[in-house]
Formats: C-alpha cells, structure tokens, sequence
C-alpha cells in the first residue's frame, strides 16, 4: 500500500486528503450559480429562434419553449465538460475540475 502520513495522520490516497475538500461546497454553489447565468444568456437568442419558429408553423413550433431551457443546459455541460478542460465556465473561475477516479 502507498500510504504516506501527514500531520500524525495516515493517508492512503488523495481522495482521503481532508484539505482536498475544503471550500468545496461553496465553490460549487457558486460554479452552478455562474454556469447557469451562462446558461440564461445562452437561452435568449435561442428562445427567439423559437419564437420565430413559432410564428411560422402557426404556434405549433411554440412547443419547443418546453424543452428550451433543459436542452441549451444539456448542450452547454456537454461542451464544457466534454471539453480538455474538463470544467464548465463556472468550475473555471472556481478552480473545480471533473477527474474520473481511474485516471
């Protein structure tokens, strides 16, 4: 086993580092905060897409507005995380980073 100790403390991994996880919870309130601020902005000129969609097809393009919000979220976490960077804008300005356990 790797175990290394700390400050009288035996530590087997960095995921059982206490210090690792201090501030978390605010960090990511805040990221989700930003992000979905991002996300508003981002619905706006989609929602006006959809407007115009939807004096086109007579109100029937009006039903996008449902799924509007969720999908311009899916489509920018998809972007974002999926990126190199593996953060969204928000986890960016909060120093949060997504890291898979196996590497």
């Amino acid at each position: 086993m790797n175990a290394r100790v700390l400050d009288g403390e035996i530590i087997t991994s960095r995921l059982e580092d206490v210090r690792a996880y201090e501030g978390v919870r605010t960090r990511r309130i805040l990221a989700f905060v930003i992000d979905y601020f991002i996300v508003a902005l981002l619905t706006i000129p989609f929602a006006i897409l959809v407007f115009l969609l939807g004096l086109l097809t007579l109100g029937l393009g009006w039903m996008l507005f449902s799924i509007l919000v969720p999908a311009v979220a899916i489509l920018y976490i998809w972007n974002t995380l999926g990126s190199k960077d593996q953060a969204t804008t928000g986890m960016k300005v909060m120093g949060i980073r997504l890291d898979r356990l196996d590497g």
